[in-house]
């Protein structure tokens, strides 16, 4: 194995052929310059397979490839089960493809293998022209997709809800805004949903009570919870917002204290603020921006609240609910999404802006707000 320094690919050759000067494609005007030479032992006969795939075009992880190999014929039988348009109509079928994956999931290889390095492997097989996604982003989707091995609609709310608003995420799910609305593509939403499908499966595969039977109930429930999210973005037309809505369900409103809107003494009162409690607490200023608004909309003013969606917010045990839109928020040239959220809280309305990269403290708001309008 070798690399390219110029573009950083990694390239296969057998030694023989590498005495006699190799065979590289180069295209007019282009060059290699390799470096980081390192032997290897062709064992099962992978490496030739990678070498007869990418021997002249180069690829960007090699050792990624090697390992991916072993997951080609799971992956092929996930995709048959995953193609089923109606789950429920072909248990038959369900269950013989069900046994070859319990079969295929029983190899001394796979279980070699760790969730974490095993999700990362699907990632990169799914999308593998793309930038990987960081490991801490990974290991939060393991965490987000651990809780029910059926993926209900709560579940996978909470796990698209956080994965639109990661920049890596979106550039996956190829998500844009255009006329204030944000998209995402369809190809991209299944490639990501058969991730969650194939993952699922490999988890429970490593239960301490795994066996055939219980991977096939996982197996079922799962298709008929990913046939449900497939037919419902269609429906949303695959628009973020409305999607997440959707998948949220309905909530019940919290009352909210009136306003005198037709007193020529009302005012209409926005307070923008970084914390207010119950929902995030540092200081003094909580205090103020979780009690002021309320004895204020108690003399008929119309009084709102607007603050970042803090996790303490979300662990707060008051109920977030998903509003119709997000905004985009662009920052030293670069996009962020800032999914809106609200709810009542002592008679008073709310609305968090979730946007957990822009509220990292590496990220400088203030330039960006000396130039809002």
């Amino acid at each position: 194995m070798l690399q390219d320094l110029g573009t950083g690919l990694n390239y296969l050759q057998p030694a023989k052929q590498l005495t006699k000067g190799g065979t590289f494609k180069l295209d007019p005007y282009s060059h290699h310059v390799f470096s980081n030479f390192s032997a290897i032992s062709d064992h099962d006969g992978r490496w030739r397979e990678l070498w007869e795939r990418y021997g002249d075009i180069g690829h960007p992880d090699l050792n990624a490839a090697y390992e991916s190999l072993l997951l080609e014929p799971l992956n092929d039988l996930a995709q048959q089960l995953y193609d089923l348009s109606n789950p429920e109509s072909f248990k038959t079928d369900i269950s013989e493809l069900n046994r070859r994956i319990w079969s295929e999931l029983r190899s001394p290889q796979l279980q070699q293998l760790s969730p974490p390095r095993y999700l990362e492997l699907q990632v990169q097989a799914a999308f593998p022209n793309d930038q990987a996604i960081p490991k801490k982003l990974r290991h939060e989707l393991q965490q987000l997709l651990a809780f029910d091995g059926r993926l209900p609609s709560d579940q996978l709310y909470c796990v698209l809800d956080r994965l639109f608003n990661r920049r890596e995420w979106r550039k996956l799910f190829h998500c844009n805004y255009h006329n204030d609305t944000d998209w995402f593509n369809k190809e991209s939403f299944d490639r990501i949903l058969l991730i969650f499908f194939k993952f699922l499966i490999f988890v429970s595969h490593q239960g301490a009570a795994a066996d055939h039977r219980s991977l096939l109930t996982t197996t079922l429930g799962l298709l008929v919870n990913l046939r449900k999210a497939r037919a419902l973005a269609e429906s949303c037309s695959y628009k973020v917002d409305n999607y997440l809505q959707c998948l949220q369900g309905e909530r019940p409103a919290e009352p909210v204290i009136q306003a005198a809107i037709d007193s020529p003494s009302s005012l209409k009162i926005l307070f923008v603020t970084p914390e207010a409690t119950p929902f995030a607490k540092t200081g003094g200023l909580a205090d103020v921006a979780g009690s002021l608004p309320h004895a204020l909309r108690q003399k008929g003013h119309d009084v709102r609240v607007i603050l970042p969606c803090h996790r303490s917010a979300e662990r707060s045990g008051i109920s977030l609910v998903k509003g119709p839109k997000s905004v985009e928020i662009i920052l030293e040239g670069i996009a962020y999404r800032g999914s809106l959220k609200q709810t009542a809280y002592d008679g008073v309305p709310y609305w968090f802006v979730d946007c957990p990269e822009v509220a990292q403290p590496k990220i400088q708001l203030i330039p960006a707000l000396e130039n809002f309008n």
